[in-house]
């Protein structure tokens, strides 16, 4: 009997070794994969282009008082407009930067509406709030403002309308669309989603968590608690609220084409095979040869025109048009 309490003490007093190192090491852990997760990267921001006509716009986010203004700019086409694409710039870039992406849907008589996000270019910065490259409540209701400002116009009430967004603006388009019903269809150059690309960002870069030997040796279980968590640190610390597109894709009834370049350093090939098993059975995606983050219609420019054309043209016109 004796010898048996002492085999229970030993196991019990193993056991509470192995949970307190393993509550210390999640400490740690959350501490330094938050480091990771509020460390921006050096996302280059393609020339934006004040070359073409626009008509100035003011959207109103409602809500925010006196700084709830967003400044935009719609492109209309020459001739008789069939649909309206929104565009979302990517971090740092603003609404001058949508001709050199979306361009040639102005010959197909699709109008463009592209808008500053709070914080950036013209529109008014939240004093409380520095944008990064994942996105938060803030974008989701800035995007949500420009559809509604396009569905409030006479112009363009019985038109279809669509999104296409630039890296962070791909996962805001994708997100919010996935909150509405009233999207047709969505094309995105070098998107994202936000756990997956920190799931990437913590394996790559695991020896600034702890030693690679230990972490490679932690089940994806207990690396995803650990990221959970430092997400949750990161909006107790900086008051931001991330979302999720993993959290409401289940809903996203849109038509998506999905551009993304072989040489993108940041949405790598896990990155995008995870968000490509996300999206609808509607997805159509393009992957550009030799083309970095942002970069695809740099490299493949004819090709990226034409495709984002036809999917725009095919989901947005109907053939009444």
């Amino acid at each position: 009997m004796i010898s048996g309490w002492i085999i229970a003490t030993v196991v019990a007093c193993l056991v509470a070794f192995v949970v307190v190192i393993d509550v210390a090491y999640r400490i740690y852990a959350s501490r330094q994969i938050r480091n990771l997760i509020e460390n921006v990267p050096p996302f280059g921001v393609i020339e934006d282009r004040r070359d073409v006509a626009s008509e100035p716009v003011t959207i109103t986010v409602k809500g925010l008082e006196n700084k709830g203004q967003l400044t935009g700019c719609l492109y209309l086409p020459e001739g008789p407009v069939k649909a309206v694409v929104v565009f979302c710039h990517e971090l740092n870039g603003n609404r001058w930067t949508a001709m050199s992406y979306i361009e040639a849907l102005m010959a197909a008589n699709i109008a463009v509406l592209s808008f500053d996000f709070h914080n950036h270019g013209d529109s008014c910065s939240l004093s409380d709030y520095t944008p990064i490259h994942w996105i938060t409540a803030v974008e989701a209701t800035d995007l949500q403002a420009a559809i509604d400002w396009v569905k409030s116009d006479e112009r363009f009430q019985h038109l279809k309308l669509g999104l296409f967004g630039v890296s962070r603006g791909g996962c805001t388009a994708l997100t919010v669309a996935s909150m509405r019903s009233d999207i047709a269809a969505i094309a995105t150059d070098s998107a994202y989603s936000t756990r997956s690309l920190i799931w990437s960002f913590t394996g790559r870069f695991s020896q600034h968590v702890c030693p690679t030997w230990f972490f490679s040796r932690l089940p994806d279980w207990h690396v995803w608690q650990d990221i959970n968590s430092a997400i949750r640190r990161s909006e107790r610390k900086t008051g931001r609220r991330y979302l999720h597109l993993e959290d409401v894709v289940q809903n996203l009834r849109s038509a998506v084409l999905m551009i993304g370049g072989s040489r993108d350093s940041y949405v790598t090939e896990l990155v995008r095979n995870q968000l490509t098993q996300m999206l609808p059975a509607e997805t159509e995606c393009w992957l550009v040869p030799r083309a970095k983050h942002n970069r695809a219609r740099t490299v493949a420019t004819e090709e990226y025109d034409s495709k984002i054309v036809a999917h725009f043209q095919k989901h947005l016109i109907s053939e009444d048009h």
